[in-house]
């Protein structure tokens, strides 16, 4: 990925783009926005990894299926702010990086890696449309 950047393969065809990438995230230093699209069992163990690219103001997008480690954050009620142990081990992500942060995603496509910095994306455009709206929020702090 250093070399050649990183690739989207759609049904419209390949598109490459080049990354800053390094297995060191601390030289990255802190980000805008930080995706993390690992299975929710390698999350906790990622935890640290993440930290050094926060910053105050960092924007961070869980990408999975399936009920999230902050699912109780500001929800309300008697089970407001309730971990999920099983989710989140030793509270990990919660402390390091919190819930307060965390702007939520869903996959809808099926991703699969064919090549080195090469992934192909299922489900045609309305994935990518869906990534836009989180972007927006994002940018015009609406995140919800």
């Amino acid at each position: 990925m250093r070399a050649s950047g990183i690739g989207i393969r759609t049904e419209a065809g390949l598109v490459h783009t080049p990354v800053r990438a390094s297995d060191t995230p601390a030289e990255l230093g802190v980000q805008d926005v930080v995706l993390v699209t690992l299975k929710s069992h390698a999350l906790a163990a990622a935890a640290p990894s993440i930290q050094p690219l926060l910053g105050p103001r960092t924007s961070v997008v869980f990408l999975q299926n399936g009920i999230p480690w902050w699912y109780y954050h500001g929800h309300g009620g008697p089970r407001e702010d309730q971990r999920l142990p099983r989710l989140d081990p030793g509270d990990a992500l919660w402390q390091s990086i919190g819930p307060q942060r965390v702007v939520g995603g869903v996959t809808s496509t099926a991703c699969t890696l064919v090549a080195p910095g090469v992934v192909e994306v299922k489900g045609g455009p309305r994935a990518l449309t869906r990534g836009l709206l989180v972007f927006s929020a994002i940018s015009d702090g609406t995140k919800s």
